[in-house]
């Protein structure tokens, strides 16, 4: 096999699975960290150093995963966002940075209201009280988790109608030590959510096309229920929309994650809904990523 040293675990790696990784070498590093324990730099350190059977072992099996088409992030069990470590399976989606763009602005909204002495609903009997926050489609939990870690006076409710889903948002949630400031429901979009009022609505919704052609590394491990809506991707949105005014404040906002060729249409779907205010903001490739809007 010829994987005996660092050095030669590395070359080994990269070149079986160079066919299903567009980073073969960093993946293959991943992976041997993982199963050395070693850093990145202590890879190129200890190059000449021999792999024991065991690490060797746990190595070929996460190996043999990734030739498969398996993400990296489900082998590692382990996926970044925000800085954050989140553990990660296949009952949920791999974080996307994309998706950091939303949590940034979900941040932004709610550091400015807690700035923001002009709002009257904002403020009881001169007291600050906490922005209500709820996340639809919590998936992983990294957005509910995201602003929880970095706001203060928020209460978040995290809501998810996959129960497996919630079980890894727990898992993060306890892991970041966040537990007890958001809540999780088990709700198909706002059905256990009656009589609830928020100051900001944030989902990722589910917003591929039943027939777009996707990477087998997605469409063969990751959920289908959170990747595609309908034939043009747009019946979540529909339903988000349809209903979450009913769940904001009269000066409250909504920000969702949409893919990059359906801003018009999503911002159509908010204009006959009723939002105003619609806006659009573009990720680091500079493509449209989230819309927001109010009433």
């Amino acid at each position: 096999m010829g994987l005996k040293t660092i050095f030669e675990a590395l070359r080994y790696g990269k070149e079986l699975i160079r066919q299903a990784s567009e980073t073969p070498g960093l993946d293959a590093a991943l992976l041997l960290m993982n199963a050395t324990g070693f850093s990145r730099t202590e890879l190129t350190t200890r190059h000449g150093e021999l792999l024991s059977d065991n690490q060797t072992e746990i190595y070929v099996a996460a190996l043999n995963n990734r030739a498969a088409g398996m993400p990296v992030q489900y082998i590692l069990k382990n996926a970044e966002f925000m800085g954050l470590n989140f553990y990660v399976d296949e009952r949920v989606l791999i974080p996307r940075p994309d998706t950091e763009i939303l949590a940034e602005a979900a941040i932004a909204y709610i550091k400015s209201l807690a700035s923001t002495q002009t709002l009257d609903y904002w403020h009881t009997a001169n007291n600050l009280r906490p922005c209500r926050v709820l996340d639809i489609g919590t998936g992983s939990g990294i957005l509910a988790a995201s602003i929880a870690m970095f706001t203060n006076n928020v209460q978040i409710i995290a809501a998810d109608v996959c129960p497996s889903a919630l079980e890894v948002a727990e898992i993060n949630l306890n892991h970041h030590n966040i537990r007890n400031r958001v809540r999780l429901i088990l709700s198909d979009l706002f059905k256990q959510l009656s009589g609830e009022q928020f100051d900001l609505i944030v989902s990722n919704p589910p917003y591929i096309r039943n027939n777009e052609d996707l990477p087998m590394s997605v469409i063969g491990f990751e959920p289908h229920k959170a990747l595609f809506a309908g034939v043009d991707g747009l019946d979540i949105y529909r339903r988000i929309l349809a209903d979450a005014k009913n769940f904001l404040h009269s000066n409250g906002k909504i920000m969702m994650e949409i893919g990059y060729d359906q801003y018009e249409p999503v911002k159509y779907l908010m204009e006959i809904f009723g939002y105003k205010d619609i806006e659009c903001l573009k990720d680091l490739a500079g493509k449209d990523r989230v819309i927001t809007g109010g009433l």
